[in-house]
């Protein structure tokens, strides 16, 4: 345009040479003053062009700057809804064989909209399915033993004195963030009798306490996980299997795939 512009200023220059020559200079005058015209029209397509350029390109800051504030909203949306998932009560656990998402994972009355509440629910509960049914437990190593350096045992028998179950497993989820820094707890089940074996054993001082009457209870760090469970009271039962649940505040879930058979009518399964 600047180009133009100035070939414009001397068109003009010497059109008006020109004319001072007289009718002589006329044709030739004719055709400059022409020359001049259509660039004073290019000129003005090449400013019109320029300025839609400009439009289209305020009106695209202007839609990113828009599009910033929408996802800086709903991240904020998003952080919060998250933090009310953590800080929403639950209710108390029901029995582990009755419990499943859909069922137990209701947040009590608050002052949270109905609408927020609806998505906090959905969202609690869409998390606790993917573990419950898509974790699966790796077990590299089970073993039962009598002492701690013993040999393991290859059938149950009173003189044998089963005490000592070392497990080694890995948990996988094929969304592994799922399942990071998530609580669980490993179990001996006694099948015959259908309790848990506890973790070291029950104090009958302290008959109501929960420590180690529900197995042993650990935070997944993403690491393979080694149990030393310790149990010295006889085992009455023909059949023990290890069980996975996974505990989210006051709630116990089975993992689907958490279970492996160790012990079947007195036979040692694992050796």
């Amino acid at each position: 345009v600047q180009k133009h512009d100035d070939k414009v200023r001397n068109l003009t220059s010497e059109i008006t040479r020109l004319k001072e020559g007289g009718k002589k200079n006329a044709d030739k005058v004719a055709k400059l003053e022409q020359e001049r015209d259509d660039l004073l029209v290019k000129m003005e397509e090449l400013d019109k062009e320029r300025s839609e350029l400009q439009e289209a390109q305020r009106q695209k800051v202007s839609v990113q700057k828009q599009n910033e504030v929408k996802i800086e909203t709903m991240t904020e949306a998003v952080q919060k809804t998250e933090e009310q998932i953590d800080q929403t009560p639950m209710l108390a656990p029901a029995p582990i064989i009755n419990q499943s998402p859909s069922e137990h994972v209701k947040p009590e009355k608050t002052n949270v909209p109905e609408e927020l509440q609806t998505q906090i629910v959905a969202r609690q509960q869409e998390r606790i399915k993917n573990i419950v049914s898509k974790t699966a437990v790796k077990f590299s190593s089970i073993s039962l033993r009598q002492r701690e350096g013993g040999n393991e045992l290859r059938s149950l028998k009173k003189e044998d004195g089963w005490r000592y179950t070392f497990v080694d497993f890995d948990l996988d989820n094929m969304d592994k963030e799922a399942i990071m820094d998530e609580t669980f707890i490993i179990q001996v089940y006694d099948l015959d009798n259908d309790v848990v074996v506890p973790f070291n054993e029950r104090n009958n001082a302290f008959p109501n306490s929960d420590m180690g009457a529900i197995g042993y209870k650990f935070k997944y760090d993403g690491k393979p996980v080694t149990v030393r469970y310790i149990n010295t009271q006889p085992k009455e039962g023909r059949n023990y299997e290890l069980r996975l649940i996974y505990c989210k505040k006051d709630l116990i879930f089975p993992l689907v795939n958490g279970k492996k058979k160790i012990v079947e009518d007195g036979k040692v399964t694992v050796n």
